[in-house]
């Protein structure tokens, strides 16, 4: 019996792992709606940053696998057990090896590409939309998502963090980051403060500009109502919000500090375009870290 969990169990595992899965439509926080695959946990996605690159998160998988090769242990076990004692014959075992490494050869490449990024587990929070089965081969049509427009907007109501939040006691760093194209792009803008670490550029706020800052930020005068609907800017500065070395808000700006984008969401989604008083005071502050 054990010779037949290696003869069987562990290449049919991995051949239905790749042939047979789940794909799920999801809305992530902070990030587009997204295509995933995985069965029972989605453990691969789209990265954010480029196209034809892609977001693998390793427990998710290994738990996938694990569920996937205990049950056609299990059936085999009953099978063997209860209904045929049955052998696997070398000439048998060797062309079942065959046959997946066959399926498995295009996999690995696939997963091997460098664009690729690895992860331990999924460190962001999805809503699913819509899921179902498919086969590994084949494309699913991504569902439109304004369909779920108020699920969307009911989801991120009740899932972010406010800016009441970010600023809620006196243990927040705020950091200026002058002059770079990119810490907060890419996944899910800056989620690990690793990332912006290696700026040369940053200029820690003291109490007083950080209550300048949250004034800013408040007075809803500073905002026209004209808000740009994009996915991506080029950052040209921005702010970085920490407690206890953990990252809980950005805030990039564009060239010129004519846009405005928040992470959490701030008011409503979407790159906010300054009026021209909030223009100036943004301008006027970053002005005063520059002297």
């Amino acid at each position: 019996m054990k010779g037949l969990i290696f003869k069987i169990a562990l290449p049919l595992s991995l051949i239905s792992f790749v042939v047979l899965t789940k794909w799920w439509y999801v809305l992530p926080m902070d990030a587009p709606d997204t295509m995933m695959s995985g069965f029972p946990l989605p453990f691969i996605c789209d990265a954010w940053y480029t196209s034809m690159a892609l977001q693998i998160f390793v427990i998710e998988l290994v738990l996938d696998f694990l569920v996937y090769f205990m049950i056609w242990s299990t059936l085999i076990f009953l099978i063997y057990r209860f209904i045929h004692r049955f052998t696997i014959s070398k000439r048998l075992s060797i062309a079942i090896y065959i046959l997946t490494a066959l399926i498995l050869t295009p996999v690995v490449l696939i997963l091997s590409l460098p664009e690729n990024i690895y992860r331990i587990k999924r460190d962001f929070d999805i809503q699913v939309l819509e899921t179902g089965f498919k086969f590994g081969w084949s494309n699913i049509e991504r569902p439109n998502l304004e369909i779920y427009a108020l699920v969307q907007k009911d989801y991120l109501n009740e899932k972010r963090t406010t800016w009441t939040d970010v600023f809620k006691n006196d243990e927040l760093e705020i950091e200026y980051i002058n002059e770079t194209s990119n810490p907060f792009l890419g996944n899910s803008y800056c989620r690990e403060i690793e990332t912006v670490n290696f700026i040369d550029s940053i200029y820690v706020l003291n109490p007083y500009e950080k209550r300048k800052l949250r004034d800013f930020i408040f007075d809803t005068s500073n905002y026209s109502t004209d808000t740009l609907r994009a996915e991506r800017l080029f950052v040209y500065s921005g702010f970085v919000f920490k407690r206890n070395d953990t990252l809980i808000g950005t805030i990039s700006m564009t060239y010129n500090y004519e846009e405005i984008e928040f992470s959490p969401n701030f008011l409503h989604t979407g790159t906010h375009r300054l009026t021209k008083e909030g223009h100036e005071k943004i301008t006027g502050l970053i002005d005063e870290f520059k002297k």
